[in-house]
């Protein structure tokens, strides 16, 4: 009987593909795998010509022939690469010449085809203008007029309006009054220049406003207040644009700051101050000289002012700091906003993907960080540079690793949870985050204990039967390029016997039938023994970590089957929670519908099918939730571990400065918000986020690429190969 992750590979299979079913066109299946297999083995009406998979040319494989590229050529329409999708993009590099010069469709096994950089994405007009040129006309001009809010400074959200959100969360959350502040406040403003005067002012929005409210005149005050004081936490300099001030400055410029605010001059100047931005001539803004950017009457102003000078200004708005001031023979310099560089570039889907005042915030943080210099995509054509491994663990896997920390406290809470295991290798970071989150807010939380194990340590110590020797077999056993000795080895932890004439065969040339009868027929005993003696000695381990009978333990790791879960929860004879980023869905038939396995993304995944970016990625994760040893093999007897021997040494030094950039990113969260715990990110902005450094939207480094090595342990014969980034 077929179980229901393979019964859903076939349905999705066939949902995908039915058209080159009606259509018979011819395919070739790259890969020799397991899904290869039950695909050959199971489908129906496809023109299969054959398969595809470097280093097994002209051999038959489960009846089919493996082509070489001249056949494929000859005789192919089609390629659908049956992989992993961590490892799909690599292989399609390998062989995207085909589709190149030859006009073959190559599709991955999730139905999607490999993507080429979309240029619509790139609004060319942001990318015109450099450091550089601005510097030039700089010199051309006697008076440098700046804008102020998204060219001098920036906030640390990604809209004005979400400001009124933080003000709204402050009365709420600190000070107990629950009031429509976002709401009211901006239809105070809009009442308040249209009725009133539209010059207006913080005091004459906050009189307005008070009418609306009905509140009192402290209250009023209160609110306003606290507005000012987020605007001031919420600011920061665009440094390459107090490069550019200060330039002038040194060019003995006159400097203009020229701003339509409501926020009075007592105000803006401690934004400057923060910012450190000091020695400008002139402070000019609309509420206190009484005349606007928007309307025109603040140039004509300033022209009278200095008159018969060369004028520039630089700023981000089309209108009020290019068209106004060029109506008054102003010359005029247009720099992009950080949102305007997410909204008109390949990034433009995150401005999508946010839902939340707390997703906006999130990527207000990142904007910070990534988008303060106006031309940063001009050097790749719209692309970021990523050009370290910090910025990377900043970027795409912080946002991920807080969401997660945040979710496992509060599900830790609820399910009453008195031990907390993060696994090895996934568990090194997250364990050291964890506990300094929750030390951090004072919160009481489970112990978290790095634990050492593995697949291949838990599995071994974890056998106690016949039937668990089927289900590694059934479920751990995959590589089919791998030999029957190589299998023995890894997975059971045994040498074959010297006259064993299956010794030096390729698991894909025994049928599923034959390698277990055969095992179970010659290597039972001596499994079960290796099994009983490595079980002992990690019960050794275990011992040591001050476990107590009566505690309800916890597990996590980063994406999963449950495996590790299950062959852990067997040895201690104990049954375990299991918190994971993802599941994916062959839990449902190794652990059963359990209400044991717990996981941020809800739904379970496919490596193979899904679309998410953790799904397709996660491979990407594992390099970097890694820790400095190798991979736990088994127990000594004292318990001491022994870890897994590469010829390859693994320069850990790399993946240390991505942990450093993750940290780092976690640090500035927790130091803008005292309720972090309590916020709540969506996937889908998290999840956006994580796809960045290995999409078209990013540029990666030479030095970053090279450190995305990966290994598996149940493929020995493979070295450690280059994972693809974009």
């Amino acid at each position: 009987m077929m179980n229901r992750s393979n019964n859903f590979f076939l349905d999705t299979f066939n949902n995908y593909f039915g058209q080159l079913q009606k259509d018979q066109t011819p395919i070739a299946l790259y890969g020799i795998g397991e899904k290869t297999k039950l695909l050959v083995e199971q489908l129906e009406g496809f023109n299969i010509i054959g398969l595809m998979d470097q280093d097994a040319v002209g051999k038959t494989v489960y009846g089919q022939t493996v082509l070489s590229y001249d056949e494929v050529v000859e005789n192919v329409k089609t390629i659908i690469i049956v992989a992993n999708m961590a490892v799909a993009e690599t292989i399609y590099r390998r062989i995207e010449f085909l589709k190149k010069k030859h006009g073959i469709a190559i599709f991955f096994i999730n139905g999607t085809m490999p993507g080429e950089i979309d240029e619509s994405t790139h609004h060319k007009p942001y990318l015109e203008n450099s450091q550089s040129d601005l510097l030039h006309m700089i010199d051309e001009h006697d008076i440098i007029s700046f804008d102020l809010f998204d060219t001098f400074i920036m906030r640390t959200v990604l809209l004005p309006t979400d400001i009124f959100d933080l003000v709204n969360r402050e009365l709420k959350e600190k000070h107990k009054i629950e009031i429509d502040f976002k709401n009211k406040r901006i239809e105070a403003e809009h009442q308040c220049y249209r009725q009133k005067d539209k010059y207006c002012n913080i005091i004459d929005i906050y009189d307005t406003l008070r009418e609306l409210l009905q509140c009192s005149e402290e209250l009023t005050k209160k609110i306003k207040q606290i507005e000012i004081e987020t605007e001031l936490t919420c600011c920061a300099p665009r440094d390459t644009m107090v490069q550019c001030y200060e330039y002038a400055k040194k060019k003995g410029k006159i400097l203009l700051i020229t701003t339509d605010s409501f926020l009075m001059k007592e105000h803006i100047a401690l934004l400057l101050d923060k910012c450190g931005i000091i020695g400008f001539s002139q402070l000019l803004i609309s509420c206190e000289e009484r005349k606007l950017k928007y309307l025109g009457d603040m140039w004509q102003h300033v022209s009278q002012l200095y008159k018969d000078r060369r004028i520039l200004h630089i700023g981000d708005n089309e209108i009020t700091d290019v068209k106004m001031a060029q109506k008054y023979n102003i010359s005029t310099f247009k720099i992009a906003s950080a949102y305007d560089l997410l909204a008109h570039s390949a990034f433009r889907p995150l401005c999508k993907s946010v839902k939340t005042l707390d997703d906006s915030i999130l990527l207000g943080q990142l904007a910070v960080k990534f988008f303060n210099d106006p031309f940063v995509l001009n050097k790749n054509n719209g692309s970021l540079p990523v050009n370290n491994l910090f910025d990377l663990g900043y970027l795409s896997f912080g946002p991920l690793v807080l969401h997660y920390l945040i979710w496992l406290i509060r599900m830790c809470r609820m399910n009453k949870i008195d031990k907390l295991l993060f696994f090895a290798r996934d568990g090194y970071l997250l364990a050291n985050l964890y506990k300094r989150m929750a030390q951090y807010y004072k919160i009481d939380y489970p112990p978290a204990i790095y634990f050492l194990t593995s697949r291949r340590a838990a599995s071994v110590a974890a056998i106690k039967s016949k039937n668990d020797i089927v289900f590694i077999i059934n479920n751990m056993c995959k590589i089919k390029k791998i030999k029957f000795n190589q299998l023995l080895s890894t997975a059971f932890g045994i040498d074959p016997d010297v006259d064993d004439p299956l010794a030096h065969t390729p698991c894909y040339e025994i049928t599923g039938d034959v390698l277990i009868e055969h095992i179970n027929n010659n290597y039972t005993n001596k499994i079960l023994m290796n099994a009983l003696t490595e079980r002992q000695n990690y019960l050794n381990y275990i011992n040591t970590l001050g476990l107590v009978n009566t505690d309800k333990i916890g597990c996590v790791n980063f994406v999963g089957r449950g495996i590790t879960q299950c062959f852990v929860a067997k040895i201690m004879e104990k049954e375990l929670s299991g918190y994971y980023f993802a599941r994916e869905l062959d839990m449902l038939d190794i652990c059963g519908p359990s209400d044991q396995c717990f996981s941020l993304y809800e739904e379970y995944i496919s490596p193979h099918l899904s679309r998410s970016n953790l799904a397709m990625k996660f491979i990407l994760g594992e390099v970097v939730f890694s820790a400095p040893d190798e991979q736990v093999v088994r127990f000594e007897e004292n318990g001491l571990p022994v870890f897994e021997k590469r010829n390859a040494k693994r320069d850990f030094s790399r993946i240390q400065e991505c942990h450093m950039g993750i940290e780092r990113f976690i640090e500035d969260m927790m130091a803008r918000d005292d309720n972090l715990l309590n916020r709540n990110y969506q996937n889908e902005i998290v999840d956006a986020l994580y796809g960045l450094f290995s999409s078209n939207a990013c540029i990666c480094s030479e030095e970053v690429k090279k450190s995305f090595l990966f290994t598996d342990y149940y493929n020995p014969d493979s070295p450690e190969s280059m994972l693809t980034l974009s």
